[in-house]
């Protein structure tokens, strides 16, 4: 008898059972066995498809700020766009995996990625150690810091150290690490919003004589006009050094960025993609370097 390409007789251990119970059974159990041989032979025919479909199927979900340039923002045809998208969608071509961007306001999607919802964050993440405890942390892909811009009217040569700055009205994005500085440090007269727009519409309108945020995004804003009649200062007041907040539960997604950050870095494409993004800036000593980014 042939079963699955395979000649089976009545003495096979299979089905020499049968002759002790009835047809009915007997033809049930037959079929059983038969399928059983089928599912053996198939296996090393499938083996591949089986490892190509896992190659394939490993997603992850990234949170993004949906406007923090020059990191990631949706450009003039509405795509997402800016140097960590490029960067992520690099390392995810080189690793063979697949990166899928959630966009919100930076609070909401910190608390998903803190949950589990996403695997990893992304929107100028500097080292804390309240994120140390909370998240993995990718190795770092960026040093930035944090830099001052002050109104025309005044010039930074006005504002070149802390005391200077105290008791000027400046404004802040909350929960930044510009934001905790003028909290660390006292300053008197902080105006809060809730994202980097926000703050620079009220800088335009002469609402705060000073702004503290990313140096790479006042670059940003100031090389295509956003920010009007200002002055920043070369050297931060901190430096920051950027890395991916990734969710405990994501240890495979730690892994592939780090590795894939490597090989673009040897490469040449992460060089070429910071060149797009940041027009060759170096972030300079900063200010107040006393001052502990990683401090609670």
């Amino acid at each position: 008898m042939l079963v699955a390409g395979r000649h089976v007789s009545w003495e096979d251990p299979c089905l020499s059972c049968l002759s002790d119970i009835s047809e009915s059974v007997m033809h049930k159990f037959g079929k059983f066995c038969a399928a059983v041989l089928v599912a053996l032979s198939a296996c090393g025919a499938q083996a591949y498809d089986v490892q190509q479909f896992a190659d394939t199927a490993l997603s992850f979900k990234l949170g993004v700020e949906h406007n923090y340039p020059p990191y990631q923002f949706r450009d003039d045809h509405n795509q997402l766009a800016g140097f960590e998208i490029d960067l992520m969608d690099e390392i995810a071509q080189e690793m063979g995996v697949t990166f899928t961007y959630e966009e919100g306001v930076f609070d909401h999607i910190y608390a998903r990625t803190q949950g589990g919802d996403l695997d990893g964050l992304l929107g100028g993440n500097c080292i804390t150690a309240d994120r140390k405890r909370a998240f993995l942390l990718s190795d770092t892909y960026l040093h930035s810091g944090q830099c001052v811009a002050v109104s025309e009217y005044y010039g930074a040569q006005a504002f070149q150290d802390v005391d200077s700055m105290k008791n000027r009205s400046i404004c802040v994005e909350s929960e930044t690490m510009g934001h905790r500085y003028t909290r660390t440090l006292h300053f008197s007269n902080v105006k809060i919003f809730d994202t980097i727009p926000d703050i620079i519409d009220n800088f335009n309108e002469g609402e705060c004589v000073l702004m503290i945020a990313d140096c790479m995004i006042f670059d940003f804003y100031i090389k295509t006009g956003y920010i009007k009649n200002a002055e920043v200062i070369n050297d931060p007041i901190i430096s920051t050094q950027i890395v991916m907040l990734v969710n405990p539960k994501s240890p495979q997604l730690l892994d592939i960025v780090n590795e894939g950050l490597a090989k673009v870095k040897a490469n040449g494409r992460y060089e070429e993609i910071y060149r797009k993004w940041f027009y060759n800036r170096t972030v300079g000593r900063p200010l107040h370097p006393e001052f502990n980014v990683e401090d609670d």
